[in-house]
């Protein structure tokens, strides 16, 4: 299990028209290749469009973090250190 809170980490997401990649501190956790534009779309599309950066890692739960319990601490605060986009 990764220590999400026992200091800083690096995240990265890298889309091309053909796949999106999700890694944390340097470690690849998730490729996705396979999707459908929607209807009145064609690919590459969403990939053929700008993108945005929203940094939010103090949801309560989901996919990637477990609910929180009696032993969650509250309140909690995020810090960032840098944020680097290029294209």
């Amino acid at each position: 299990a990764v220590d999400w809170a026992g200091g800083f980490h690096t995240y990265a997401v890298e889309w091309t028209t053909t796949s999106i990649t999700f890694s944390y501190d340097g470690r690849q956790c998730y490729t996705y290749r396979n999707w459908t534009p929607l209807t009145g779309y064609t690919a590459p599309a969403p990939f053929d469009r700008n993108f945005f950066i929203i940094l939010q890692a103090l949801a309560d739960s989901g996919q990637f973090s477990p609910a929180p319990d009696a032993t969650t601490q509250l309140p909690a605060t995020m810090q960032v250190d840098w944020v680097r986009a290029w294209k």
